[in-house]
């Protein structure tokens, strides 16, 4: 993939962060059948952004669906996020 296209999204969330205590989340598209590479390539990229170690990723996936939360580790919303987002999840499931 365009290194451009990689930096261009790795800025975006730097400077989100920069102005906004946020939690972010992000889903792979799965109608052509590709979640799982682009769930690898989100995740190369997480380490590229988390290169002082401030940074937590948090994968969920349910069949074909792949998804995740970013978040600075220091963010008071992280465990919210967590729990809702596993509970989302769970629902999905149609698990306990």
């Amino acid at each position: 993939m365009d290194p451009s296209i990689r930096n261009t999204i790795l800025n975006i969330i730097s400077d989100f962060w920069d102005d906004y205590e946020e939690v972010i989340l992000f889903v792979c598209d799965s109608s052509d059948g590709r979640s799982e590479c682009r769930m690898r390539l989100f995740h190369y990229w997480y380490k590229i952004l988390n290169n002082d170690n401030n940074v937590t990723k948090i994968d969920y996936s349910v069949e074909q669906i792949m998804a995740a939360i970013l978040a600075k580790k220091d963010n008071c919303l992280l465990n919210l996020a967590q729990k809702e987002i596993h509970e989302l999840f769970v629902l999905m499931q149609g698990v306990d």
